[in-house]
């Protein structure tokens, strides 16, 4: 699986690489960057597989190209490949590949001190909404901030 971290609070002192925060942003620059990836994998593995169905017209070839073309559509269409209805073959197929969409995604939300032990964010509605409509997964809102508190004083 994949433990997606995103922050979740503004502090001028921890400076962001895209200038300012925006959790929302932040999970799709990332889910875009897996699918991109997962993207760039198929159309490598679909170039060989149609050199070799041409040169010897193998079922099981055929199948993989096809499984792997119907994952390239779900990517297209900004879905993770672990959204897909795929058979006991299909999945034996796609584990050889070990595409990033394929696998679950675990949120874990950083939040400000203040923020966790309100448990209250101004973010986490969204994020909540957000990761509803991009294939859902559990998300975790924790405070690094806090965490790091009560080790020094353990």
């Amino acid at each position: 699986g994949i433990f997606h971290v995103v922050r979740a609070f503004p502090n001028e002192e921890v400076i962001h690489n895209e200038g300012d925060v925006d959790p929302i942003r932040d999970l799709e620059i990332i889910t875009n960057e897996l699918f991109q990836k997962d993207l760039q994998q198929i159309a490598k593995a679909v170039e060989e597989l149609t050199r070799v169905i041409s040169r010897k017209n193998n079922k099981p070839d055929i199948e993989e190209r096809e499984i792997l073309l119907r994952c390239q559509a779900m990517l297209q269409d900004k879905k993770p490949i672990r959204d897909g209805m795929w058979n006991g073959k299909e999945i034996d197929v796609l584990n050889k590949y070990l595409f990033m969409s394929s696998k679950p995604v675990v949120y874990l939300v950083n939040i400000g001190r203040d923020e966790y032990m309100r448990k209250q964010n101004k973010y986490l509605p969204k994020i909540t909404a957000w990761i509803k409509a991009n294939g859902g997964g559990p998300m975790l809102p924790f405070s690094a901030e806090y965490e790091a508190e009560v080790l020094t004083t353990a």
